[in-house]
């Protein structure tokens, strides 16, 4: 009997992801049910396993992203919370996939983890060019 999807990729993110690495698994699986509630939640699967995964949001401005749960389905700013990919093209197909759930907004935002945590912000322009290169 398979795991259901939740507690399967809540496993990769505590496995490969740099900013959730130390959650408590009863923590993850919590942060990962809510992303998943409402497809905030992105996976991409390679032969049946998790290759891919990403946790976004929408926001209308950047201080909002520093509150936990803060999701507003009209922001118009997609915040990445954290994007894990272990396969090549990984994170391009991710932000395609946020790209069709949320449709077209100003920008992706996040923060770059291997850079000290410094804010990412990527025009929708340039988002939509980057996928067109996969």
């Amino acid at each position: 009997m398979n795991p259901p999807a939740e507690i399967t990729i809540a496993a990769f993110i505590k496995r490969h992801s740099l900013v959730r690495r130390h959650d408590p698994r009863e923590k993850l699986l919590g942060i990962v049910s809510w992303y998943w509630r409402d497809g905030r939640l992105g996976v991409l699967r390679h032969q049946g396993k998790i290759v891919a995964v990403a946790l976004v949001r929408a926001i209308s401005d950047l201080k909002q992203a520093e509150i936990p749960y803060h999701h507003e389905e009209r922001g118009n700013i997609l915040w990445i919370d954290d994007i894990i990919s272990r396969a090549p093209c990984g994170i391009s197909f991710l932000l395609d996939l946020a790209r069709q759930r949320f449709g077209p907004r100003e920008a992706f935002a996040g923060h770059v983890f291997k850079r000290r945590a410094e804010l990412r912000l990527l025009p929708w322009a340039t988002v939509e060019r980057l996928a067109q290169h996969t």
